[in-house]
């Protein structure tokens, strides 16, 4: 069994505790963990780092590979074969594209993706991939990918923009329910928004909800609504998800937490002391 785990950086304390359990147990046989983190974001004292020396005192010293950035031959190699070429040929736009991404391979990816959706790169049927290295030039650094991100965003239909930024309120999983709720629209509706959400690989379906593909995703959705108004929308959301529970004698535990994560995230909005007494 091999179980990987993402984004380490961000788990509970619980979830370490398990981790913790699973790699100090020697009877386990015929099981291999790997987890991911943003080496950046975890120091000498964050708790992962504590789980890791907890983990190497029992034995088990975990096998720690370091990912860099892409270099300009993998580059190269990456853009000639995703775009059916020779090395030779795909050297200048490789190189426009490690300039412009310092070799990040997430940032390779929304590059590439931005350079088709401006028609700076397209596809003939009888030439192949052809691509305006001028017109690449001309388009935004992706030295901050979220303003990349946003950009993308930007050039999608109003009552998209709007679901995504709403969305984006909701957290980094959401129903389209809520969102319909939310817009007080039909959840047909809010589907026929998401469609060309998901056609971009910003978000994507997950059972009952839809996920954002990526962290940065959500930043730049976030980023594109005004302190105002994603104080407003959070005051909403915990209205929405207080009223889904208040009647209950017995309410779902997860509800409770997200609208008092809502509502505290809303607060600018709520004056009314009353409601500041019941949100306390």
């Amino acid at each position: 069994l091999v179980l990987f785990l993402d984004d380490l950086q961000w788990a509970d304390p619980a979830s370490l505790h398990v981790l913790a359990l699973l790699c100090g147990d020697s009877t386990l046989q015929y099981f291999l963990l790997i987890g991911s983190y943003r080496s950046n974001e975890v120091g000498s004292e964050h708790r992962l780092s504590s789980v890791l020396r907890e983990i190497a005192s029992h034995g088990n010293a975990p096998e720690e590979i370091a990912l860099d950035s892409l270099c300009f031959d993998d580059i190269n190699r990456l853009v000639a074969e995703t775009l059916s070429c020779n090395e030779e040929k795909t050297m200048p736009l490789s190189r426009l594209v490690f300039e412009k991404t310092a070799g990040n391979i997430f940032f390779v990816r929304e590059f590439l993706h931005a350079l088709f959706q401006n028609g700076a790169l397209r596809y003939s049927h009888g030439e192949g991939w052809l691509w305006d290295l001028q017109a690449a030039r001309g388009l935004m650094a992706t030295d901050n990918v979220v303003e990349l991100m946003s950009h993308t965003i930007r050039t999608m239909p109003d009552t998209a923009q709007r679901a995504l930024q709403q969305a984006a309120c909701l957290g980094s999983r959401f129903r389209p329910a809520l969102l319909a709720q939310l817009q007080q629209r039909s959840v047909q509706e809010i589907e026929s928004d998401l469609s060309e959400i998901l056609e971009a690989g910003i978000v994507i379906p997950s059972e009952e909800h839809f996920r954002f593909a990526h962290d940065r995703f959500l930043e730049a959705a976030y980023g594109l609504v005004s302190p105002s108004e994603q104080s407003a929308c959070h005051y909403a959301i915990g209205c929405l998800l207080h009223a889904a529970f208040s009647g209950d004698a017995n309410p779902d535990a997860s509800l409770v937490f997200d609208a008092v994560n809502q509502f505290n995230s809303g607060l600018a909005s709520i004056s009314d002391p009353a409601e500041r007494t019941m949100v306390a």
